[in-house]
């Protein structure tokens, strides 16, 4: 199959969940045969090399602008991939919604993962969350006979909401250990000998923060974040909006214990089909400080969870399980499976894992 992504910034390029499917996914199904095209935001490259682990890039241009960056990206890549043969076109997140009616126009394989409520995300100003993307989420459903969802809880949302059922894959982690010593040195800290917190609290944690807290300022380099992760005692995650975040999947790759937000999203990833947890959740910050003192006064409950980290994201989070489901969906679309044989067949590649 040949097919195009559309969404992220490029590869290799930072680590949200667009640029870790882009890269992830990609390299995999070009190693099964395949052809991978990420569409790149030229000015972000200083390599524009024609492909990266196998992966085709095209480098469009674009300006670099919170809000029309991706949109104005979006469009060109759309142009493009309509006039190539494509089996796929894939848009990640509503974002890219309007961007991809010219591809589906023109008969190309539209596939558009809604990734999370943006219409509920207060980065977007308030216009943008209540008219563009909940006309963007019209205009998928109009679109694509099926969708994807990244969560359960996602799922459920689109059931209730808009009467229309889809397929769910979630992202996935790299399972990493321990390496580098010398990279906890260059921060000055030691293995276990602190909790590491995402950025989206920021500017709320610098202004109560006392002398016990350390800001290390944006980290690119994704061998540091791997080293952090494997080496912090647990770690604390905010987001709360839906659905499943990518920052809380490599905390636990990594064997590192989470604090959440409770969330269904965040459940979902916490929790494993056997009844056990791989961390706690919090729902204010009286049961936020509670839980990390439950983890500062038992370091073998909190070494025993390690092990069922790694174990959650190998069987239910792995990148080789998303490719799986991928692939799957993909042969579906072009093949013209009923959607109920591809949700079915998407779901059943999980059981590969569970052995």
């Amino acid at each position: 199959m040949r097919i195009a992504f559309i969404g992220a910034r490029g590869i290799p390029h930072g680590h949200s969940s667009a640029e870790q499917i882009a890269l992830h996914v990609g390299k995999r199904l070009v190693q099964r045969g395949h052809e991978f095209t990420v569409y790149c935001r030229r000015n972000l490259f200083a390599d524009r090399s024609p492909t990266y682990q196998g992966v085709r890039r095209v480098f469009l241009p674009t300006i670099e602008h919170r809000l029309l960056g991706q949109v104005i990206h979006g469009l060109l890549a759309g142009i493009h991939a309509s006039g190539h043969s494509y089996d796929v076109v894939h848009a990640q997140c509503l974002t890219n919604t309007f961007q991809s009616v010219l591809p589906w126009l023109v008969r190309r394989n539209v596939v558009i993962n809604v990734n999370g409520q943006e219409w509920d995300n207060p980065k977007w100003p308030t216009t943008l969350r209540h008219v563009f993307f909940k006309s963007a989420v019209r205009a998928t459903l109009l679109m694509c006979r099926e969708i994807v969802t990244d969560a359960e809880g996602m799922r459920a949302i689109y059931r209730e909401r808009y009467g229309r059922e889809s397929t769910v894959i979630a992202y996935g982690a790299e399972q990493v250990q321990p390496r580098d010593p010398t990279i906890l040195a260059r921060y000055g800290l030691v293995p276990r000998g602190y909790y590491l917190v995402g950025s989206a609290y920021d500017q709320v944690v610098r202004a109560a923060a006392g002398p016990n807290v350390r800001f290390l300022g944006l980290i690119s380099d994704q061998a540091h974040m791997d080293e952090l992760y494997a080496n912090a005692y647990a770690y604390l995650h905010g987001a709360t909006l839906g659905g499943i975040n990518s920052a809380l999947l490599r905390p636990l790759g990594a064997g590192c214990p989470a604090i959440a937000a409770d969330t269904p999203f965040n459940r979902e990833v916490l929790d494993r089909e056997d009844g056990g947890s791989c961390g706690s959740t919090w729902r204010d910050a009286a049961s936020l400080r509670d839980a990390i003192r439950a983890f500062e006064g038992d370091p073998q409950l909190v070494e025993s969870l390690r092990e069922r980290c790694r174990r959650q994201i190998r069987e239910n989070f792995s990148w080789d399980l998303v490719t799986d489901q991928y692939e799957v969906f993909y042969r579906g679309f072009v093949e013209q499976w009923p959607v109920e044989r591809i949700r079915a067949t998407v779901a059943a590649q999980k059981a590969k894992y569970r052995m």
